[in-house]
């Protein structure tokens, strides 16, 4: 790994992004989190405010650098190979390459859809408990607008997405439908268990032809399947299948949550439909579920490649590093962030059921 990412520009390359991310956003919100979740009281109004803003704008950048690290993964870019190493050429091309915007675009999506439905089922359950309701309306209201208009957008991005998937990484779009063999009118999967060994998905259900519109716009088009591709070269297919299409129905299930939502809007009973007041708090772990599925899939259905056609993932593995002391940082990252994960929600569920007129107090 060293030698392939050896030097000046490699290097650069390598860390600039993570760096960037760590000294630029990560610091940023961490600070201005800890005035917006504990100074509440202690600092001004306007300062108050400005906390909001800049854990929101440090929340973006951090998710731009981390993007942009893992879409040179996925589609490298701005580098040229010398002597077996990648050594950097172009930052601007590198940074922005063949996936960078529109994963962007489809993660930030993703992020405004987890936030505005985790703030939507809060008010929603101070509503049904009949408490807080001044700035339980508002903040439902308002939360719901940019959760209907995220998901929405997010059929946009995300089939914009896979289309880039499709042109850029053929292999994985083709594990991520179970196309065994390159077809004309290919079918869109709906359901399925594929079954690498025999070559074959089981219980397919599809849309005929559909694959092929929506990546070429053309029913007819050739979609290429993996048989395309050297069997050394070729990705999983069951895990990259289920998360792939885990992601897509929860996407589905939040359009047809805000088509709801709009319909309630505009009769004027979104704060009275209990039953949709319940739904929302029902809601709330299927946008971390399909973040999680998403990644999946996409990170998997990268492999055998650590860096896309350039770098095996079976090559990246450092013979400096004994593989105790990996195992050894794994654990205790999965611990530390376990607690760091614990403190936080406690003190998130402590906030609400204190209620945001009891936590003007500022008594945590």
């Amino acid at each position: 790994m060293r030698s392939f990412l050896g030097g000046p520009g490699g290097r650069f390359f390598k860390k600039a992004p993570l760096a960037a991310e760590g000294i630029s956003a990560f610091f940023l919100e961490s600070v201005f989190l800890g005035i917006l979740v504990f100074g509440r009281t202690k600092v001004s109004r306007k300062a108050y405010w400005w906390s909001a803003f800049m854990v929101f704008f440090g929340s973006h950048l951090s998710g731009l650098w981390i993007i942009i690290a893992n879409s040179w993964m996925q589609t490298p870019a701005g580098y040229k190979m010398e002597g077996g190493r990648a050594v950097l050429t172009n930052f601007l091309q590198a940074a922005l390459n063949h996936s960078t915007v529109e994963r962007f675009l489809h993660t930030l999506a993703a992020g405004w859809i987890t936030g505005s439905l985790a703030a939507a089922s809060i008010a929603a359950w101070y509503i049904l408990k009949n408490r807080d309701g001044n700035p339980a309306r508002p903040l439902l209201r308002f939360s719901l607008i940019i959760f209907i208009t995220a998901s929405l957008l997010q059929l946009g991005l995300g089939h914009a997405h896979s289309v880039q998937v499709a042109k850029t990484q053929p292999e994985k779009m083709a594990a991520f439908e179970a196309l065994w063999k390159s077809e004309k009118g290919a079918p869109f999967a709906v359901f399925g268990i594929p079954d690498s060994a025999e070559q074959k998905t089981h219980a397919f259900v599809g849309i005929p032809k559909f694959l092929s519109f929506l990546i070429h716009l053309d029913p007819e088009a050739e979609v290429l399947g993996l048989n395309e591709f050297p069997a050394g070269e070729q990705p999983p297919v069951f895990i990259p299948f289920v998360s792939y299409h885990i992601m897509i129905f929860l996407g589905m299930i939040f359009i047809l949550a805000s088509l709801t939502g709009i319909v309630l809007f505009v009769k004027k009973r979104i704060f009275d439909s209990k039953w949709y007041l319940r739904s929302l708090i029902f809601l709330l772990p299927l946008p971390y579920i399909a973040n999680e599925t998403g990644w999946i899939a996409a990170e998997v259905g990268r492999q055998p490649w650590a860096v896309f056609r350039v770098l095996r993932t079976a090559d990246a593995a450092s013979v400096n590093v004994p593989a105790g002391n990996i195992l050894f940082s794994l654990i205790l990252f999965a611990l530390v962030y376990a607690l760091i994960g614990t403190t936080g929600i406690s003190i998130i569920l402590r906030l609400i059921r204190k209620g945001p007129e009891d936590s003007e107090s500022g008594d945590y």
